[in-house]
């Protein structure tokens, strides 16, 4: 499948388990996430920030951010 660069968004993730604190249950992710064509790139403390960032570009592109899997 053939696509023209205006119809693909590409990104690089890097995603860690952030340093273990001793009263914390749930583990803290950290992570890089950039946008290629664009250069914009952002540190996330969350894993729900990765899907705002990419939702950002794809809506752009006309995808529907309420739209989720079954």
């Amino acid at each position: 499948m053939d696509a023209s660069e205006t119809e693909v968004q590409t990104f690089i993730l890097k995603v860690w388990r952030a340093e273990e604190v001793e009263y914390i249950v749930r583990p803290a992710w950290q992570g890089q996430i950039s946008h290629l064509p664009g250069g914009e790139r952002r540190h996330v403390q969350d894993l729900e920030e990765i899907t705002s960032f990419v939702a950002s570009y794809l809506e752009q592109m006309g995808a529907d951010r309420g739209l989720r899997r079954p």
